[in-house]
């Protein structure tokens, strides 16, 4: 499987909970882990203000 064409959050379930079965070049391997995660935090970033926007006001979500 490609990493770079997968979505940020499997990239990160990946590489933090998976083993590395072959490096090339140890530097890249670094520059990826830390683009990933730092993408996954931005993310996570958007996401929390979605989520107060969404429930602002209010104690549980409209169905």
């Amino acid at each position: 499987m490609d990493l770079k064409k997968a979505f940020t959050v499997f990239r990160t379930q990946i590489i933090s909970t998976g083993e590395v079965i072959f490096c090339a070049d140890e530097i890249r391997k670094m520059y990826f882990f830390m683009r990933t995660f730092k993408e996954y935090a931005l993310l996570n970033e958007e996401r929390e203000i979605v989520l107060k926007s969404l429930f602002e006001g209010s104690n549980k979500p409209e169905c």
